[in-house]
């Protein structure tokens, strides 16, 4: 049995940590992408001329991917996500064994 215990608390601990490595590299990314823009956009400035605003198409595609990575960080196919239905099957599991078997909601 300890086996067992040992390695769900291995596949926990690995779920953890997939989890804030995700975090750290989506926050680390999402700092690098304001700060890039910032400077293209005060390059832009500097050297607006006849070609005008440009800064905005990196801003806009970046941003699309960012919104994307982000929802699959924070929600989605997110190891939360996929635990919080995890802990909703074995919920329902448990519901039908207290009551001998399947429950309606």
């Amino acid at each position: 049995m300890e086996s067992s215990d040992a390695g769900q608390n291995s596949d926990a601990y690995e779920r953890a940590k997939r989890r804030i490595d995700s975090r750290q590299s989506f926050f680390y990314t999402l700092g690098i992408y304001v700060i890039v823009n910032i400077a293209l956009f005060l390059v832009n400035l500097v050297t607006l001329g006849d070609g005008g605003w440009w800064f905005y198409w990196v801003t806009i595609f970046w941003g699309i991917g960012m919104l994307l990575w982000g929802y699959s960080t924070f929600a989605g196919t997110s190891p939360q996500a996929i635990d919080r239905r995890e802990k909703k099957i074995q919920e329902y599991m448990n519901r039908e064994q207290r009551h001998g078997g399947p429950v309606q909601d």
